[in-house]
C-alpha cells in the first residue's frame, strides 16, 4: 500500500516542519474514517475548514500570513472563509 510517508507529502506542512501530518477526521489502520457518510464536498469543507482554522490559529488570526502560508492569493482566501462559514458576510 502507498501512503502519504512513501510519497514525501508529509514534509511540506506550513505548520510545523518535520510533524507527521494527517488529515483531521482520518483514521489509520482498519478503524473507520469520521467522514463516513458525507459527500465528497461535505468532506473536502470540512478538512479545508479545519485546516483554515490551524492556520489562523497558527498566525493568531493574520489573515494574510495565513493566506501566504496556504499559498492562496487575498482575494481566494477571503472567497474560502466566507465559504467555508468562517468569516462574516
Amino acid at each position: 500500500t502507498i501512503e502519504a510517508v512513501h510519497l514525501d507529502l508529509l514534509n511540506d506542512s506550513p505548520l510545523a516542519p518535520g510533524a507527521k501530518a494527517r488529515p483531521p477526521g482520518l483514521a489509520t489502520g482498519n478503524q473507520n474514517m469520521r467522514v463516513i457518510g458525507l459527500t465528497y464536498r461535505q468532506a473536502v469543507d470540512e478538512y479545508s475548514r479545519s485546516l483554515v482554522q490551524q492556520v489562523l490559529q497558527t498566525t493568531e488570526g493574520n489573515q494574510a500570513a495565513a493566506a501566504r502560508l496556504l499559498q492562496l492569493d487575498s482575494g481566494n482566501f477571503n472567497r474560502l472563509l466566507k465559504r467555508l462559514g468562517l468569516k462574516a458576510s
